[in-house]
């Protein structure tokens, strides 16, 4: 088991007896999934590193039971790992609204910044965990080109969303702006246009807008793979950046993330700083 900070004090909401924790067992992060499918599922992202494979009710059971059952390993192996959630009491009843992870990094985190993604959860030798791979890799080799380097990521920032836009991802938000700042490192996010403004407010800075290229010379791009491309792609995000202590002028901004944009990566890449 990785080592578990606990929070110096619970947050709460008075107003909608909100309450914010740290993931100590399964169960808590298997109920945070729950939410991560009903709030991501309608999204085209979510398919390739969800995937429904085979008749539709009973492929949706197993995907899910194989998303907790992978997310809860991927948890215990890594020490950087923080899953946070946020519970609602109503009627006495206290239910899980939202979660995420945070990833603390004190020291570089990519000691090998060419190293691939595997999408295990596809079927072994099949043409979606191919296409899986690539996309799964692309979408983290930004990161791991720009970031090498102390710094909080967050990943898989979800609401439900009947409780979206009620202070909810704010007090996800909160936990690992502590870390930064008792830390005094840099944050990284790969956000969703949904997640955005929640990122803008709580200082982060759009640094680059990001897309999965299929048109690489070394992809077999076979009916099979066009057809997920199909499905599955526009892939996307705005790459966004928070400097130590949340501040810091606009040029000198500009003057790093130019030198950091300078790194070739597969993707399309455009800059917005």
């Amino acid at each position: 088991m990785p080592p578990v900070w606990r929070l110096s004090s619970v947050s709460v909401s008075k107003a909608m007896s909100f309450e914010t924790k740290e993931v100590r067992t399964k169960s808590e992060l298997d109920a945070i999934v729950d939410v991560i499918w009903a709030a991501m599922e309608p999204e085209p992202s979510h398919a390739s590193f969800f995937p429904i494979v085979g008749s539709r009710e009973l492929a949706r059971e197993r995907a899910i039971e194989e998303s907790k059952s992978r997310l809860w390993h991927g948890h215990e192996m890594d020490s950087s790992s923080h899953w946070i959630y946020v519970t609602e009491l109503e009627d006495g009843k206290q239910s899980v609204v939202g979660g995420c992870q945070w990833r603390i990094y004190d020291t570089n985190p990519f000691p090998d910044p060419d190293a691939r993604i595997n999408a295990t959860w596809w079927p072994e030798g099949s043409t979606g965990r191919a296409f899986a791979s690539e996309v799964a890799s692309q979408c983290h080799q930004p990161r791991k080109a720009w970031m090498a380097c102390p710094h909080a990521g967050i990943t898989l920032m979800s609401v439900l969303p009947e409780k979206q836009r009620q202070g909810v991802g704010s007090q996800l938000m909160e936990w690992g702006l502590e870390q930064m700042n008792d830390r005094d490192i840099e944050g990284f996010v790969e956000a969703s246009p949904s997640g955005r403004q929640l990122y803008l407010k709580h200082g982060f800075v759009d640094v680059a807008y990001v897309r999965v290229k299929m048109d690489h010379d070394d992809l077999s791009l076979t009916d099979v793979w066009k057809e997920l491309e199909k499905n599955y792609l526009p892939v996307d995000y705005t790459a966004m950046w928070r400097p130590k202590g949340g501040h810091m002028p606009r040029d000198e901004m500009a003057r790093i993330w130019k030198e950091k944009l300078k790194v070739p990566v597969k993707n399309h890449v455009e800059g917005l700083i």
